[in-house]
């Protein structure tokens, strides 16, 4: 029994050459974040293998965590707690609202001084 190999004969690739394959292996970007209701979460998740860090939010606690491999070896967890600094906008009074209450005062006094010259005229 006879094998068609085609009419190249047995072998031969039609003059293809193998072409290299890429692979699309693009990872996404970024950073992932987990939402965890307190610190322990944090410590008993695994690391990303990749060095990436992984941030965990708490909510409750209005805390960030951020659990990354470092130089040793080690995954340690670096905790960040808002904290408003005694000069932040939020806690400075604002320094034109003594001069309108100032004002207002003032405009007090003469709009009851005024009614006090109708009464009299």
């Amino acid at each position: 029994m006879a094998i068609n190999y085609g009419s190249y004969g047995y072998g031969y690739n039609n003059g293809l050459q193998p072409q290299p394959q890429y692979f699309n292996n693009t990872q996404q970007q970024g950073f992932s974040t987990i939402f965890v209701s307190d610190i322990a979460e944090a410590i008993a998740t695994k690391p990303d293998l990749t060095g990436k860090p992984l941030f965990f939010y708490n909510k409750a606690n209005e805390e960030i965590y951020i659990k990354q491999y470092d130089n040793t070896g080690l995954a340690p967890v670096r905790t960040y707690k808002l904290a408003l600094e005694n000069n932040s906008p939020q806690n400075q009074t604002n320094p034109y609202i003594e001069s309108f209450k100032s004002l207002d005062h003032k405009l007090d006094v003469i709009e009851k001084g005024n009614k006090k010259n109708e009464r009299a005229s």
